[in-house]
């Protein structure tokens, strides 16, 4: 962002209106710093068609950001579902230790799940629901297929996280 408050192409954020009729300011010198000091996790869903994904934020429990429709009707969906509602922004507590994680093929394929954490976590392990194969996402990505029709709970996101009081990623 430039002293004057515009945002440079290609750079951006999102806003959630929540009232009816929604005011809307900016003040560049007020950014906040949430996702720098909270651990999170980037999923990517992958295919030939191109990719998809979520962010879980671990810095407490707030509402989310809705999941967006992909403009590409042939790339698959990732997401966070709770409470009737999709998320491809999820925020919840610290020291949660699973995450269910949804996915829909809009055609069958073949499909890559990489997770780009930011944080320091001991552990991240995909379980593939149907297959019951479990992947150590920090060491490797998770190649399977999938069909249109099948249940979007198909994966768990099951977690350790090292060092709560310090959060911050190295990099």
């Amino acid at each position: 962002n430039t002293a004057d408050g515009t945002i440079k192409v290609g750079d951006g954020f999102f806003v959630k209106a929540t009232n009816e009729n929604p005011s809307f300011s900016y003040n560049a010198a007020s950014k906040a710093t949430r996702g720098e000091k909270a651990n999170s996790l980037n999923v990517i869903a992958t295919s030939n068609a191109g990719n998809d994904n979520v962010v879980i934020n671990f810095a407490g429990k707030s509402e989310g950001f809705n999941k967006l429709q992909n403009f590409n009707d042939a790339i698959a969906t990732v997401y966070v579902a709770e409470d009737g509602k999709n998320y491809g922004i999820y925020n919840c507590d610290a020291d949660v230790q699973e995450v269910e994680l949804n996915f829909n093929a809009n055609k069958m394929g073949n499909y890559t799940i990489s997770i780009e954490p930011n944080g320091k976590f001991e552990t991240v392990t995909l379980v593939d629901r149907f297959t019951g194969v479990e992947t150590n996402m920090l060491l490797e990505d998770y190649n399977f297929t999938a069909m249109s029709e099948e249940n979007p709970n198909r994966f768990i996101v099951k977690l350790a996280v090292s060092d709560q009081q310090s959060a911050v990623s190295d990099n």
